[in-house]
């Protein structure tokens, strides 16, 4: 794989960053989690600070967020220099405490050791060589310096069936018609054919496929997860014994996995307990490792 594949996964997940100003539920989630709350640090933790966010993305939510908590200077790296045209339009309050770099985060374009704070979230596992570009984090962060990392664990049922579909979406026409066609009204269309199919079949259970509490935890915010899942050219998961090894090979000795409760108001509320304690059994088996979120500190 190639620079292509990242600017074709870039490609995606502008689409998808931009689809996220419409909906609140995704905007709050992708801005708390680059928050000092979410990493478990004091509100004064970005302030002086000069911060890194590697693979900002259209909308730069990790510039804002550490720009909003204090920070004196951030540089938000993008492969797409579409970043000069789009990204301003939600920094404007923090002009002259920001810059915009055209990169890649498998090739940071910085010397060892710039930044006192460095942040790549769901962004390694949509490159080519994910322990690479954690290595590119971790050599521009100073000693003393933290770094805040999310990226896909490996292994998980979950993690199959959605690459399955990936295929299945390059591959046949008619999938990735539905899928490109995919709203919340369709999809909750189709739970309400399903309650009247049953209903006239005499299964009563039909009237439960048509409440409203049911119909609407299918929502824009599950169709941009699904589109994430399918559309994006490739997860490229790294296990966490070697998302260490490379900590460990850094100095990053101080470090702790963070988990936290996601509120969804979609079907998602469901898999929620999962994706906060990783190590159980049916998370294990659904979802493998986890999303690996880890906060480490730089001897």
């Amino acid at each position: 794989m190639t620079d292509a594949f990242e600017k074709k996964t870039r490609q995606v997940f502008h689409e998808i960053q931009t689809a996220i100003l419409d909906d609140e539920s995704q905007k709050r989630r992708t801005l708390l989690t680059s928050s000092p709350e979410y990493m478990g640090v004091e509100p004064s933790f970005f302030e002086g600070k000069t911060c890194l966010e590697a693979g900002c993305g259209s909308i730069a939510p990790g510039t804002q967020s550490m720009l909003a908590a204090g920070a004196s200077m951030v540089k938000a790296v993008d492969l797409d220099e579409s970043i000069f045209e789009i990204a301003p339009k939600y920094l404007a309050q923090f002009d002259g405490r920001y810059e915009l770099v055209a990169g890649s985060v498998l090739k940071l374009p910085f010397p060892d050791k710039t930044f006192d704070f460095s942040l790549c979230c769901a962004v390694l596992h949509h490159t080519s060589d994910p322990l690479r570009g954690l290595r590119e984090v971790c050599r521009v962060t100073k000693p003393g310096g933290s770094i805040f990392v999310n990226t896909q664990g490996a292994g998980g049922l979950m993690k199959a069936i959605t690459r399955a579909a990936h295929d299945l979406y390059l591959n046949d026409e008619s999938f990735r018609d539905h899928i490109d066609g995919l709203t919340a009204e369709t999809m909750r269309g189709a739970l309400r054919w399903i309650g009247r199919e049953m209903l006239a079949n005499d299964d009563k259970a039909g009237n439960t496929m048509l409440a409203d509490s049911i119909v609407n935890l299918l929502d824009q915010d599950l169709v941009l997860t699904i589109f994430d899942r399918i559309k994006a050219p490739a997860y490229n998961d790294i296990t966490e014994a070697d998302l260490l090894a490379v900590l460990d090979e850094f100095g990053f000795t101080q470090r702790r996995r963070i988990s936290h409760y996601h509120q969804f108001k979609n079907v998602r509320r469901f898999l929620a307990p999962m994706y906060y304690r990783p190590h159980d059994p049916l998370a294990k088996v659904m979802y493998g490792e986890g999303m690996l979120e880890y906060f480490a500190r730089r001897d």
